[in-house]
């Protein structure tokens, strides 16, 4: 739709807006949680690999990565989850917006807490089918600068 002043005007359907939003949230929820995430993998296989002198904490984590690894190790092997997070994340608000839409008679129709939970199931129907095979290659990925593979 072209508005009087030339700008143009795209009308997303709710779902479609529910997937692009999606998408981009869980681009934002890797691009931030994913240090965290990478310490704690490092510690929770600290004793597997054979660590020489264990991590004490989660901020000796932090100080011995960034040490060894520079700031950028924090960040090994968040491609993975950053080209899986976003579909997957988005096919959650894209499932949830369609579990609404199927149980509404009328557009707008406000839902019970028993439709709510439904619309929540059929989000998370599908994207776990994604996530576990994605997390592993994520944490396999974030303990390679460690076993040296």
């Amino acid at each position: 739709m072209v508005e009087a002043d030339g700008s143009v005007l795209i009308n997303l359907s709710s779902p479609l807006k529910s997937f692009v939003a999606g998408g981009f949230g869980g681009l934002c929820s890797v691009f931030v949680g994913y240090p965290l995430d990478t310490i704690k993998v490092k510690m929770q296989t600290q004793a597997i690999l054979g660590e020489t002198h264990p991590y004490t904490s989660a901020v000796d984590c932090l100080r011995v990565t960034i040490r060894n690894e520079g700031v950028f190790g924090l960040f090994r092997g968040m491609m993975a989850p950053m080209i899986g997070s976003s579909p997957i994340t988005a096919t959650y608000f894209y499932g949830y917006e369609q579990g609404k839409r199927w149980q509404q008679k009328r557009s707008g129709e406000d839902l019970t807490l028993r439709q709510i939970v439904v619309a929540g199931f059929v989000a998370g129907l599908v994207p776990i089918l994604f996530r576990v095979p994605s997390d592993r290659v994520k944490c396999m990925m974030q303990v390679c600068g460690v076993c040296g593979v």
